[in-house]
């Protein structure tokens, strides 16, 4: 089952940032949203925000087995870790990246 954005934040709330995440130690998460991690993350950094929620769809369908929904997640880190090549292979009728070895 698929975990939603608002729990996932939740979630990330909860654990709280690593030790060398804080402000405090040189990191970049102020103290004072330490208890609120998940919602400082989504705010003042998406982009990471998205792709550890991926992340977790990513864990979630390997343990259930969902193979498709597994291959759609790795294909959107893909996209997000090769921006310019992934605008050219979306072009390319039929074109995914490779992800067969990470099963």
């Amino acid at each position: 089952m698929k975990i939603t954005r608002k729990a996932f934040e939740s979630e990330l709330n909860e654990i709280g940032p690593a030790v060398h995440e804080l402000m405090l130690l040189g990191g970049r998460v102020p103290a004072v949203m330490a208890d609120r991690y998940g919602t400082w993350l989504r705010r003042h950094d998406s982009t990471a925000f998205n792709v550890a929620l991926n992340k977790a769809h990513l864990a979630h369908a390997k343990k259930d087995g969902d193979q498709a929904y597994a291959h759609r997640i790795i294909s959107k880190l893909w996209a997000i870790d090769n921006p310019h090549e992934s605008r050219r292979v979306i072009a390319e009728e039929g074109s995914r990246p490779e992800t067969e070895h990470l099963f």
